[in-house]
């Protein structure tokens, strides 16, 4: 299990002041415990996920940023990894690249919304139009984010003075994502998150592992799942060659169609 908690460990790392998410030369790495405001979502020093997340996509609107999300399911038998990257403009304009591996298939989709028109292509080449017009959610991919966050019983464990000031979030206790049944004997949940005062989530990183014991043996199931602000402000998100003018945007009020979903087909859920 050492593996599944390099992540945990990278961000303990991130709190201690050893990466760009840190405090600058000009900050102070003082930790306190008592501060003046906190960020949205924080009441008595537990946490709200809906209210969190919340602020998080405000903090992110009209503004550029690049980021990363990686999440992970191994078993005995599988071992699957999604890898995506979005950028987002000033106006919104987003390029997302999405890559499932699992075990030796590979898949690769990206797509790119503009203000008027949005495209998606595939291993295969072929360019789909799909909506432009997206929820924040889409957009900064916050959905699995405030699902994870939402399973667990997180609160402040340090408060980290500098500009901005940094919330640790921590959980050592909660359950799988909401909506999935659980069929367990045994369950670990553990999470942490950077949060500025202005709710914005800077790192996010949770391991959840279960174990069910029948008469065929014991069976561990792991998950992952991060979410990272790779950078904010000086981003621009430029339209691809491939993105064909001549495809025909997907309305608001029109069905996406097949091929089009924003979750790629074909490729496990990982």
């Amino acid at each position: 299990m050492a593996s599944l908690r390099a992540v945990l460990v990278c961000l303990l790392v991130l709190s201690a002041g050893c990466t760009t998410l840190t405090s600058g030369p000009n900050e102070s790495n003082t930790t306190t415990r008592a501060t003046p405001t906190t960020p949205p979502g924080l009441v008595g020093g537990t946490v709200d996920a809906d209210a969190l997340v919340a602020a998080h996509e405000r903090s992110l609107a009209g503004s550029s940023v690049h980021l990363e999300t990686v999440r992970s399911n191994r078993t005995a038998e599988t071992n699957g990894t999604v890898r995506t990257r979005v950028w987002v403009d000033d106006n919104g304009t987003a390029r997302t690249i999405e890559v499932r591996e699992r075990g030796a298939e590979r898949r690769r989709v990206e797509t790119w919304r503009g203000p008027a028109a949005g495209y998606r292509r595939g291993d295969d080449q072929r360019v789909t139009a799909v909506r432009s017009d997206v929820a924040p959610a889409t957009r900064y991919r916050t959905a699995r984010l405030e699902r994870w966050l939402s399973a667990g019983r997180y609160t402040v464990r340090t408060v980290e003075d500098g500009t901005p000031r940094r919330y640790v979030l921590a959980a050592d206790d909660g359950g799988p994502p909401s909506g999935e049944r659980l069929e367990a004997d045994e369950v670990r949940y553990e999470g942490r998150a950077v949060v500025t005062a202005s709710g914005r989530i800077e790192l996010f990183a949770v391991t959840f592992v279960t174990v069910e014991r029948n008469k065929w043996g014991r069976h561990v199931r792991a998950r992952t799942y991060t979410y990272r602000v790779v950078s904010a402000g000086g981003v621009t998100v430029e339209r691809p060659e491939w993105a064909s003018s001549q495809a025909r945007p997907v309305g608001r009020d029109q069905a996406v169609g097949a091929g089009t979903a924003d979750v790629p087909t074909g490729a496990s859920d990982a």
